[in-house]
């Protein structure tokens, strides 16, 4: 075990991260994932998918040194905005200002000409590719890391299912009685919906004195080093087509996006570096990688099996685990 390490305190109380309608979040669960590592002296901390990063944020609460990875974009910016991010807030004119027109300014208008009548109206893309040039000419990484967070929560809350799996844009238009009430959220402005969750994040940040980072890797490459591990892996690449206009808004080369019509769900081709890695060894791969440099690491895996903790050999429970 780290000579270094620590134990949690005898009392952890977490504030709740920041709300999400990212599918598969651990935020509900992340306080009783960190209870179960409160017996472990660690303290340096992996979270080599780091996805929605309610696990990362729960133990950067506890005091650890906590390195937030993801190798998608859009959630890198999320590790930015709330992991390695100990203070700066996006301000209340770049709030108000996202969605409005610059003077001088040319916008592309990337997700008009490539997701018209699939995910959003007419009008809502061209809002977003407003606020996505705003968002880009932020120049501090964190604030802009902020808007960024907004931006993907508003659009999330705003897709049926909160995903981007097919064109049913129509389940948001269609003059039907309804007996739920997910309409009035999709209905909402995404002014309305990013100026909460950029304040939600801004009320989020919490002030770690710079032990905290955020790095957008495949896992496999990944320094070893750590303390502790924790792994919760993505199920599978068709994942990505679920996020496509959101990952798109951070870098739209390569991508291109197809409308199968019978069944209305969206065909990806692109270039990110997702699809190549997921598949590129067993996730025990990773792991060994991962706890290469010490032979006291632990790891914690809630994917696809329960929360495993590995003692006092990291590797014999790990592997189990994740083989199931």
């Amino acid at each position: 075990m780290s000579s270094s390490g620590t134990l949690m305190p005898a009392v952890v109380s977490l504030a709740p991260f920041p709300r999400t309608r990212y599918q598969g979040s651990k935020r509900k669960l992340a306080a009783a994932i960190v209870e179960q590592l409160r017996d472990l002296e660690f303290t340096t901390v992996l979270d080599a998918f780091g996805g929605t990063g309610a696990v990362a944020y729960a133990l950067k609460q506890t005091g650890k040194q906590v390195t937030y990875n993801d190798i998608l974009g859009f959630n890198h910016q999320i590790g930015l905005a709330l992991i390695e991010n100990d203070s700066v807030q996006l301000g209340d004119d770049e709030i108000e200002s996202i969605g409005v027109r610059r003077r001088g300014v040319i916008y592309d208008d990337f997700i008009q000409r490539t997701f018209a009548g699939i995910y959003f109206t007419d009008e809502e893309n061209e809002w977003l590719d407003i606020a996505v040039g705003n968002a880009r000419r932020i120049e501090n990484r964190y604030s802009r890391a902020l808007a960024w967070f907004a931006l993907f929560q508003s659009a999330m809350v705003k897709r049926p299912y909160n995903l981007f799996h097919r064109s049913n844009l129509y389940m948001r238009t269609a003059d039907v009685t309804r007996s739920f009430g997910n309409k009035a959220t999709w209905d909402r402005s995404f002014q309305t919906h990013f100026r909460r969750f950029a304040n939600d994040a801004n009320a989020a940040l919490i002030d770690s004195d710079g032990t905290c980072r955020a790095i957008c890797r495949d896992a496999l490459d990944v320094e070893p080093g750590f303390d502790l591990v924790y792994i919760d892996r993505p199920t599978s690449t068709a994942r990505a087509s679920a996020w496509i206009t959101i990952i798109s808004i951070t870098s739209w080369k390569g991508w291109s996006v197809t409308t199968n019509g019978p069944t209305g769900s969206t065909i990806v081709s692109n270039t990110d570096p997702w699809h190549a890695s997921i598949n590129r060894g067993p996730i025990r791969g990773v792991a060994a990688r991962c706890f290469a440099a010490s032979s006291h690491a632990f790891g914690v895996a809630s994917s696809p099996s329960p929360i495993a903790v590995t003692a006092p050999h990291p590797w014999t429970n790990l592997q189990r685990c994740c083989a199931k």
